[in-house]
């Protein structure tokens, strides 16, 4: 498998589309994870494989970029997912999109650790390794960093969610795929709105039982928001529109 590069097809079904038929931002994560998942089985690194070491992995932050105006009307996608060279700590995993005609839709990345199960202490990027020297190219240049705080957000309480049972992954905690549809309930953007770039800090967990508050503020089509539980920040987004 060179450059451990993993693909599929899977089918655009009426739940990832939104009123507008456009392939969601959920959607587009769920399709990720699930490549993503696939892959890390494959190579003997998925859930049950770490947690017999102990160990899950975790994601810190993801991003991707919206390669067309226009995401309506699709019937299948190709999703195609890889792993950079592990780092001191870091797991990067890019991502890309397509039209099953070929068509370029999005690209994207990725950012894990490898935590210890039960003290959540992060390891060492070493404690996962690949068989193969070489990494198929990043799509982005620089490095996804930490979204700084917007420390003045308005429309506070716009959006109010109790994490439910079917809000939760394999970890125990609110899938970070669900972010995404809980941030587009709070911004309710018209139906001629069209995202161009899609960020997300996982700051610390949201479990059951639990309420995540979001808060933004908006300029133009710059979009800054944050997900509060608890009294503190335990997520940070930035969207900005076409």
């Amino acid at each position: 498998m060179s450059e451990l590069v993993y693909k599929k097809i899977y089918p655009v079904t009426v739940n990832d589309r939104d009123f507008n038929n456009r392939l969601t931002p959920e959607a587009i994560l769920n399709f990720v994870q699930d490549n993503n998942e696939r892959q890390m089985v494959e190579l003997g690194l998925g859930y049950d494989d770490l947690l017999k070491e102990g160990f899950i992995a975790l994601i810190l932050r993801t991003k991707y970029e919206v390669l067309t105006d226009d995401l309506s009307g699709l019937t299948d996608i190709e999703v195609i997912t890889w792993p950079q060279k592990p780092g001191r700590v870091e797991h990067n995993r890019d991502f890309l999109i397509y039209n099953v005609d070929g068509t370029p839709l999005i690209k994207g990345t990725s950012l894990w650790v490898v935590v210890d199960y039960k003290t959540r202490m992060i390891q060492r990027g070493n404690v996962v390794s690949y068989a193969v020297t070489t990494f198929k190219q990043a799509n982005f240049k620089e490095p996804l960093n930490k979204l700084k705080d917007v420390p003045a957000l308005v429309n506070e309480d716009k959006m109010k969610h109790e994490v439910k049972f079917t809000d939760l992954d394999e970890n125990k905690h609110l899938n970070n795929t669900k972010y995404a549809r809980i941030i587009l309930d709070a911004l309710e953007l018209s139906i001629d709105e069209n995202i161009k770039t899609f960020e997300i800090d996982y700051v610390s967990e949201v479990k059951y039982g639990e309420t995540l508050k979001i808060a933004y503020n908006r300029d133009g089509k710059h979009i800054d928001i944050a997900g509060y539980n608890e009294g503190g920040v335990s997520m940070r987004a930035r969207i900005d529109l076409y």
